[in-house]
């Protein structure tokens, strides 16, 4: 999707919906849009209101000017994706340099990060085992009132069901629990997908699942 497309759908959006009050970049990896999600967020800034992306953080090490970029095209808030899956291409090391950049930025006064909640054997990116790093300990202890962990769902494309035989890859009856409860995502947010159509979930399963594809 080109700038142009991300700004005519802002316009219509915000002006079908005053009452929207943020314009959310996600993914995906928003970042690669690169020049576009500065210009995007600029964009969305200039209509006041929130802007945040969601982001793995993988250009924190190369690229991590970026994140002035951003915060100077208004940037308000930033969610950083990570766990099992994420963590095989960016790792938490990454992930805690992203963050930590993110706090220099005294503008940007939370800083989430969002950790899957996929139980497997092996898997060390939980939102216990992240708060247990030296990383965020020490993050912890520097920026206490800015950093937020959340434990979001992780939904497996390739099973019919958020529970399997296999009890290494289901997620916790705590957690199913909850999910059984409904979100009201679906009536709140307005989500479109890289092509412009409209989406009924912000999870990108919504692209695999009939009742709530891309219209």
């Amino acid at each position: 999707m080109s700038f142009d497309e991300i700004s005519r759908y802002i316009d219509i959006v915000c002006n079908a919906f005053p009452s929207i009050s943020a314009v959310i970049f996600t993914g995906g990896e928003c970042s690669l849009l690169e020049e576009d999600l500065t210009k995007s967020i600029s964009k969305a800034h200039s209509l006041n209101k929130i802007t945040r992306i969601v982001t793995n953080g993988h250009w924190a090490k190369n690229s991590g000017y970026l994140i002035n970029e951003w915060v100077k095209a208004g940037l308000n808030e930033i969610n950083f994706s990570t766990g099992f899956e994420h963590s095989k291409f960016v790792s938490t090391d990454t992930l805690f340099y992203a963050v930590e950049k993110c706090f220099e930025q005294e503008s940007l006064q939370k800083i989430v990060i969002n950790v899957e909640a996929f139980n497997n054997q092996n898997n060390n990116t939980n939102a216990l085992n992240i708060k247990e790093t030296t990383w965020y300990k020490i993050l912890n202890t520097k920026y206490k009132e800015r950093l937020i962990i959340l434990s979001s769902p992780w939904i497996k494309f390739h099973t019919k069901s958020l529970r399997s035989n296999d009890s290494d890859n289901t997620l916790s009856n705590d957690l199913v629990m909850n999910y059984d409860q409904g979100c009201n995502s679906i009536l709140r947010d307005i989500h479109i997908d890289p092509y412009g159509k409209l989406l009924s979930c912000c999870g990108l399963s919504s692209e695999s699942t009939n009742y709530l594809e891309a219209v």
